[in-house]
């Protein structure tokens, strides 16, 4: 609520922005929280004064989740011992006049009460944003099937955080578990249009409510949901079709469940429900009536990674991925 000028700010106001910065950079609940020390602290009922160093101290807490999220230096000024703060400038020397007008002398207007609560609104809004400055991508697992194959594969992993709150501030602080597919080897026809099939979209990133790719979405069907939606059945994310012509038929998929309060898993499908090509005369070694249906001879890789908030002012550690079962 904004403050009206020559208004007393009181120490339930304070305490009602320190409450709100401790809620999106502290530990926080359900999809508030990034999990970081919060410095500042309540101020007593009765207060007088709040002084310099409490306000500062609440000012540094949200100068971590400001650049945490825009990565550039939050736009409030430090509060120096002697300033009065108003409603929307601060300095040494403020007075008002009849009308509640200030005159304000070595104000500087990006330092009023009204700027933190602005503030304060812009860091619950964006609260999930992270900016590229202030993050870490790393790949974490790779699983390679070298062996020839058709019909259908699968590879299961999971996602381990230290607890349920682990979780949350990876996820809330702009988290993403990230998913990619290569083939080496190519050979045959079937093998580079499935080498198409799964590179074009590039990565697949589960977030905290949100599937996405960083790739052509060509092909693709996303099933929006992420982090605080799964359930304990699988539930596919994400599909890429196949390319029109004789492998239109398949695609691969990635389906997400939550196994408990502190540990994810998700799958990694491929479908070559392709039953062949045309008629060859004779039919070749290999052949099926009707046409041939090859094998994919090409080595595929998952790629499994994340994304997670690195740095000096929000920092949460990546979970442990480990392979639960091999694309088999």
């Amino acid at each position: 609520m904004a403050v009206s000028k020559g208004d007393l700010i009181s120490a339930a106001q304070f305490n009602g922005m320190q409450s709100r910065i401790a809620t999106v950079l502290g530990n926080g609940s359900g999809n508030y929280g990034y999990g970081q020390t919060v410095t500042s602290v309540q101020v007593s009922t009765g207060t007088d004064t709040i002084t310099a160093a409490q306000i500062d101290l609440l000012r540094a807490d949200m100068a971590k989740a400001y650049t945490h999220q825009n990565g550039v230096l939050l736009p409030l000024r430090n509060i120096s011992p002697g300033d009065v703060i108003g409603a929307d400038v601060s300095g040494t020397d403020i007075t008002y006049d009849n009308i509640g007008n200030d005159t304000v002398v070595n104000s500087d207007i990006q330092g009023g009460v009204n700027d933190y609560l602005d503030v304060l609104d812009d860091l619950e809004t964006y609260r999930f944003t992270i900016d590229d400055s202030q993050d870490t991508i790393a790949d974490a697992l790779t699983d390679t099937r070298t062996s020839s194959w058709n019909s259908s594969i699968t590879g299961i992993y999971r996602a381990s955080f230290t607890d349920a709150n682990h979780r949350r501030h990876f996820f809330n602080s702009g988290g993403q578990i990230r998913i990619y597919l290569t083939m080496a080897n190519a050979v045959s026809s079937k093998d580079t249009n499935w080498q198409t099939i799964i590179t074009n979209p590039g990565t697949v990133l589960f977030g905290h409510d949100y599937v996405s790719v960083t790739g052509s979405t060509t092909g693709v069907s996303i099933n929006p949901i992420g982090n605080y939606e799964i359930i304990s059945g699988a539930t596919t994310v994400f599909t890429k079709s196949g390319n029109s012509g004789v492998y239109a038929e398949n695609n691969w998929r990635v389906q997400f469940w939550e196994e408990n309060s502190s540990t994810i898993r998700f799958a990694v499908i491929l479908e070559d429900a392709d039953t062949g090509d045309e008629p060859i005369q004779p039919v070749p070694v290999g052949g099926i009536p009707g046409g041939v249906d090859e094998q994919i001879t090409g080595d595929i890789t998952v790629n499994v990674g994340s994304r997670r908030a690195s740095g000096s002012n929000v920092s949460v550690v990546a979970p442990a991925f480990t392979t639960i079962s091999t694309l088999e």
